[in-house]
């Protein structure tokens, strides 16, 4: 019996073991999408998009960093990342002579977090007004927290706003500034994607750090039909491509129709008669990846 007990707790501490190692979340092949949004369109749309990539790792002053390749458009910066526990901490052309607090996850409701100024910036410091958890999409819990009133967290991910908003605040926009706020959009590990949000772009999740911003692939566009009788008609170019979800969105940002079966042939029908006339986004997730088309209802 003796035997059993001891094999059992031997067990409870490997996999106790198991989990705390899934603390290192900055690992190779670690890919964040943001998209910079217009939201003065009648139907906000994706501008731009940038970029950020593990590219293997380096010694600074004894301690390991991972390399961050950071690229908008054309332009590219690096940048050195690394955790100690459930904190990250940077080094970035601001601040290339120490490193500065970008997040701590282990901060709790309530707490306030802390981080020295860099080169051009301010120190800050922020209360953690809110923590939940959230699944991710290959089912992991992630802890979330919200930061006053500008930031979302999500644990071993980052901001969802701009990852390294922490410490370059995006300027708020005064009297007759257009704003156009960012959003993570896409992040995977390993080609796994993890968290997305495909709103506003159905190629988001194609990009790679290797091929930066052009898509790996992409996949083909909708063909949308309004009947006589209220029923929108949707259906791919590519008949064997395999529906997994298709959503109607109106331009609140609010699912007003979901299915996740019932689709043939690359395609399905959505009653919409009940619907008010506007501008909608179907959104519909496929095999290779998300295509988002606009309908006018």
């Amino acid at each position: 019996m003796k035997a059993i007990k001891s094999l059992f707790l031997l067990i409870l501490l490997m996999s106790a073991g198991v989990v705390r190692s899934g603390d290192n979340y900055l690992i190779q092949n670690s890919i964040w999408t943001y998209g910079t949004l217009d939201t003065n369109s009648a139907l906000p749309y994706i501008v731009g998009k940038s970029l950020i990539s593990i590219q293997g790792d380096t010694l600074i002053d004894g301690k390991t960093y991972q390399k961050l390749k950071s690229q908008y458009s054309l332009n590219v910066s690096y940048y050195y990342l690394r955790e100690s526990g459930k904190k990250w901490y940077i080094r970035s052309l601001y601040n290339v002579n120490s490193e500065t607090l970008l997040y701590d996850f282990e901060a709790d409701l309530g707490d306030t977090i802390k981080a020295p100024g860099s080169s051009g910036y301010t120190s800050y410091s922020m209360i953690v007004t809110k923590v939940d958890s959230v699944t991710l999409e290959n089912g992991a819990r992630r802890k979330r927290m919200e930061l006053g009133h500008s930031y979302v967290w999500i644990e071993g991910i980052g901001d969802l706003r701009s990852f390294l908003g922490p410490i370059m605040p995006i300027p708020t926009c005064g009297i007759g500034c257009i704003s156009t706020p960012s959003m993570l959009v896409c992040f995977k590990q390993n080609g796994t994607v993890m968290y997305s949000d495909l709103t506003y772009c159905s190629d988001c999740c194609l990009y790679t750090g290797s091929d930066g911003l052009q898509p790996a692939s992409s996949p083909r566009g909708l063909q949308c039909l309004l009947s006589r009788d209220g029923m929108l008609d949707y259906q791919l170019p590519d008949n064997t491509q395999v529906l997994k979800n298709a959503k109607l969105i109106n331009l609140s940002g609010s699912t007003v129709w979901e299915a996740r079966a019932g689709f043939e042939d690359a395609g399905g029908r959505i009653s919409v008669s009940h619907l008010p006339h506007g501008i909608y986004l179907l959104s519909v997730r496929t095999s290779q990846g998300v295509v988002v088309q606009k309908v006018s209802l």
